[in-house]
């Protein structure tokens, strides 16, 4: 509870009120000049004093309190601070009635609705006209009511503002609270596809390179300058991934996966025309290729990986039997890599679906 308070009384539009209401504290003048008028004994006075003092202090710090809170609570709270100006009667007299517009001004500024507002101050308007009227003359008694219920609007109308700019400020915090998740999981997904391809590939020359050296060094060679063209390329991609500058192409991934999965023994089967596919579809689809091709590699322990191609959808099957580590159902169980392609479809308008083939295999389907 503290703690919850403590925040209230220390945002920004708190500060704002209470710079406000001590500037507003002047008007206190009235009330302090009648307690010390002489009519009371020198105890008397300082007790009124000291009670005024706390009254004030309650005024400044009690708004902030109940911003956001509900109607009632509110109505509640300008209620009883509207009675504690009762105990200034024995000190004050009748010029309690100059508390009435502070109690006012503190509930206009508590946040209820204006309608609301308008009621309560309305009342304490009409109870002080009366109050005038009995003990001075009708004449004289329009003043202060007119003073409290046209102040109580007004800093209703300041209240409102002062939600309208912390609604501002905390949809703005929450806009640069999504934009840098987004941007955490765009660089997430981003260094996953690219070093898992990477590496998925470069684990499968270096195997073969290891195979290779001792009867066929040439060949050995060849895979080794592969490995290192390829890590090299992984360091440059993940640069420019963190600076958000890395571009993908469908023709380059799928000489790409043609490459490592003939370095890994799978067959492939490929398509050679892709100039039927959209732009913003195929950067969509190389990501398919690249997270799809690392799978069958990885995973699926097949000796054949067809990509079947079409303007608005994409299609990645293998003859493997890595679906017969999962159940048969209409969503096998993915990794990080499956999870961040699906996002990265759903994100670009698309829909994702993984089965699995009675033989075992798996069929990757991705529509645009």
């Amino acid at each position: 509870m503290w703690g919850r308070w403590i925040e209230a009384l220390s945002r920004q539009n708190a500060r704002r009120w209470y710079l406000g209401s001590l500037v507003g504290l002047v008007w206190l003048a009235f009330p302090i000049a009648v307690l010390w008028s002489g009519g009371l004994a020198f105890w008397a006075e300082l007790l009124g004093q000291g009670l005024l003092i706390a009254w004030a202090a309650i005024y400044v710090v009690g708004p902030p309190l109940f911003w956001g809170r509900s109607a009632r609570a509110t109505v509640v709270a300008g209620s009883a601070f509207f009675v504690t100006t009762l105990l200034f009667i024995p000190f004050l007299g009748d010029a309690v009635t100059s508390l009435w517009v502070f109690v006012a001004i503190a509930f206009a500024m508590a946040g209820p609705s204006i309608r609301v507002v308008a009621a309560f101050a309305g009342a304490i308007s009409l109870l002080s006209f009366a109050v005038i009227s009995v003990v001075d003359s009708v004449d004289n008694a329009t003043y202060l009511p007119l003073i409290t219920f046209s102040v109580a609007m007004m800093m209703s109308a300041f209240a409102r503002q002062l939600q309208l700019v912390r609604r501002l400020r905390d949809s703005q915090a929450e806009n640069a609270r999504l934009a840098v998740e987004h941007e955490r999981g765009r660089v997430a997904r981003d260094i996953h596809d690219i070093l898992g391809h990477s590496l998925t590939v470069i684990t499968v020359k270096a195997e073969l390179a290891q195979r290779l050296i001792a009867d066929h060094p040439e060949r050995a060679e060849t895979e080794v300058a592969d490995i290192e063209r390829l890590a090299r390329g992984a360091l440059a991609d993940v640069r420019a991934t963190v600076t958000g500058y890395r571009g993908v192409s469908l023709a380059a991934e799928l000489s790409g996966a043609r490459a490592a999965l003939n370095s890994a023994g799978i067959e492939a089967e490929l398509p050679n025309n892709i100039e039927n596919v959209p732009g913003e579809t195929s950067r969509l689809f190389a990501w398919v290729v690249r997270e799809g091709v690392t799978n069958v590699i990885r995973h699926s322990g097949a000796g054949r990986c067809a990509i079947t191609l079409e303007p608005h959808s994409i299609a990645i099957a293998d003859d493997g039997c890595g679906g017969n580590e999962v159940e048969h159902s209409a969503w096998p169980t993915r990794g990080n890599g499956l999870n961040g392609l699906a996002e990265r479809v759903t994100a670009a308008g698309g829909s994702m679906a993984v089965e699995v083939t009675p033989a075992g295999g798996f069929v990757l389907t991705v529509t645009a």
